[in-house]
């Protein structure tokens, strides 16, 4: 991959959520699809985490399970992209990949 292709995509996945969905609106977003669950605070109590198991995340820990950095470390937006486009198995995770790509790349900003 070209490294003007690359910078593109990178200034592309940087801005475009931002300019496309605006902070008012990622949070709409975020309220209608992932605070049933990880709650309107991101801390995994959500009106339906109760339901749940396991728990959903608990976003405000900063602790992630599946990303590709070393143990103690963020995840990456790609690994969080990437667990909102295939969810997780065995867990009440649904595959967001339904969602825009531009809503989903903002709440990966979001989160």
């Amino acid at each position: 991959m070209s490294r003007t292709l690359l910078s593109t995509m990178v200034i592309f996945a940087c801005v475009l959520p931002s300019t496309l969905v605006s902070a008012g609106g990622t949070a709409d977003i975020y309220d209608q699809h992932c605070a049933p669950c990880h709650g309107i605070k991101g801390d995994g109590q959500g009106p339906a985490a109760y339901l749940l198991s396991p728990k959903p995340r608990d976003f405000t820990t900063g602790v992630y399970k599946f990303r590709s950095t070393p143990s103690g470390s963020p995840p990456t937006d790609q690994d969080l992209l990437r667990t909102l486009e295939h969810g997780i198995p065995g867990t009440a995770m649904p595959m967001w990949d339904r969602l825009p790509e531009v809503h989903r790349l903002a709440l990966v900003q979001y989160v």
